[in-house]
C-alpha cells in the first residue's frame, strides 16, 4: 500500500490534566457546603480516589455522571448523631489528605481513626498533636506519625501556627474553622508561611463553595467572623487545569508561533517523584525516572537550541525566567505586546 501525505495545518486544543490540589481541595469544600454540588473535569489520580472516598466515609453522597461529580452533603457528619461505629478513614499515600481532611474530621464529636499507607505511615504529623489539644480536640498518635485517634469537636480559638511546616495543615484549619460554630471573631496567625500560592487556592475555593472565608492579612493572619446562618445553594465548580508541566509543552510548540504575555513566567526543572517497595522495584523506578529525565532535557535543548549540558545544570532547581528571558533561552519566539495607536 502506498500512502501520501501532504503538508496540512495543525490545529486543537491542548488541556491540562486536572489539578490534584484543586480536585482535593473542592471535594473537601463540597463535604462542608452542607448542600448539592457538580464537580466538573475532577482528576482521578490515587490521591484524588482516597480523598472522594473519605468524604464518603464521613457522610457525603457521591454520584458519578460521566464527567461531572455531583456531591451531596445534606446528611454529612456534621448532621448526623453519635449512634454508628468508629469511622475510619484511610488516606492512602495522600498528604494533602490526611493533613487537611483531619482537621475536618474533627469538627465531628465522633472517634475517628485516620491511617494511611506506603510513605505516609513515615511522615511525621506532630503539628497535629501540638495544635489541636488547643482546640477541645483529643489526639492519640502513634510518637507523631499514623495512625491517628482524634476526637471532637473542633472549637475556634485564636492559634499560632508554624507556616513552614505545612500549608496542607492550615488549609485543613481554614476549612474546618469555615464551618464550625463560634459566637466571636477568631485568629489564626500564621509565621513564615512558605506557600502562599496553595493557601490563596484554598481561599478562592472556600469562596467558590460559599464557606465563611476568612479575612485575609497578608498571609501574616486569617481572621473569621461569627459564622452567619445561610441557605445553601447548588455550587457547579470546574477544576482548573494543572500546568505545572506546561514548560515543557511551550517549548515544543511549532517553531516561530511560541508566544507569551509579557508578564508570564516560565519554569523549568528536573523530574521529581518518589518509590516505595521492594529494593528492585525501587531501582526499576529509578531508572526509569532518568530515563525520563534524559529525555524531557532532550527535547528542551532540540527545541530552545540550548546545550543538553545547560538544560541540565539549568534545570537542577527550580530556574524561572520572565518572557523576555525565555525568549532567550528559546522556550518562546515572540513576548506578545498590545499594537501601538
Amino acid at each position: 500500500m502506498k500512502a501520501t501525505i501532504q503538508p496540512g495545518t495543525i490545529s486543537g486544543t491542548i488541556a491540562a490534566p486536572p489539578s490534584k490540589s484543586a480536585t482535593q481541595r473542592a471535594f473537601a469544600a463540597a463535604l462542608l457546603t452542607g448542600g448539592i454540588s457538580h464537580i466538573n473535569s475532577a482528576g482521578s489520580s490515587n490521591d484524588d480516589l482516597a480523598a472522594l472516598d473519605i468524604i464518603q466515609q464521613l457522610g457525603a453522597t457521591v454520584i458519578k455522571e460521566e464527567d461531572v461529580i455531583v456531591i451531596d452533603s445534606r446528611n454529612s457528619f456534621l448532621k448526623q448523631s453519635s449512634d454508628k461505629e468508629l469511622i475510619k478513614l484511610n488516606c492512602g499515600e495522600s498528604g494533602l489528605s490526611i493533613r487537611m481532611f483531619t482537621p475536618i474530621a474533627a469538627l465531628s464529636s465522633e472517634k475517628i481513626t485516620i491511617h494511611g499507607t506506603g510513605s505516609l505511615v513515615t511522615r511525621p504529623m506532630d503539628f497535629f498533636d501540638e495544635i489541636f489539644p488547643k482546640l477541645n480536640i483529643a489526639i492519640h498518635s502513634d510518637e507523631g506519625k499514623v495512625p491517628l485517634e482524634i476526637q471532637g469537636p473542633l472549637k475556634p480559638a485564636n492559634i499560632e501556627v508554624d507556616g513552614s511546616l505545612s500549608s496542607q495543615f492550615l488549609t485543613g484549619l481554614l476549612m474546618a474553622y469555615s464551618s464550625a460554630v463560634t459566637d466571636e471573631e477568631v485568629i489564626i496567625t500564621v509565621r513564615d508561611l512558605k506557600s502562599t500560592p496553595y493557601i490563596d487556592l484554598t481561599l478562592a475555593v472556600m469562596k467558590d463553595f460559599q464557606l465563611n472565608v476568612p479575612v485575609n492579612n497578608n498571609h501574616k493572619s486569617y481572621t473569621f467572623s461569627p459564622k452567619k446562618s445561610t441557605e445553601s445553594t447548588p455550587v457547579n465548580y470546574t477544576i482548573e487545569g494543572d500546568w505545572s508541566g506546561g514548560a515543557f509543552l511551550l517549548v515544543a510548540g511549532a517553531e516561530g508561533k511560541r508566544s507569551a504575555l509579557p508578564h508570564s513566567r516560565v519554569m523549568i526543572h528536573q523530574p521529581s517523584g518518589g518509590a516505595q517497595g521492594v529494593a528492585s522495584d525501587m531501582e526499576i523506578n529509578l531508572r526509569e525516572m532518568l530515563k525520563l529525565k534524559k529525555e524531557l532535557y532532550d527535547i528542551i535543548s532540540e527545541h530552545s537550541g540550548q546545550t543538553y549540558d545547560w538544560v541540565e545544570k539549568a534545570s537542577d532547581r527550580d530556574y524561572w525566567m520572565s518572557a523576555e528571558e525565555a525568549k532567550g533561552f528559546g522556550m518562546i519566539d515572540e513576548v506578545l505586546s498590545r499594537n501601538a495607536r
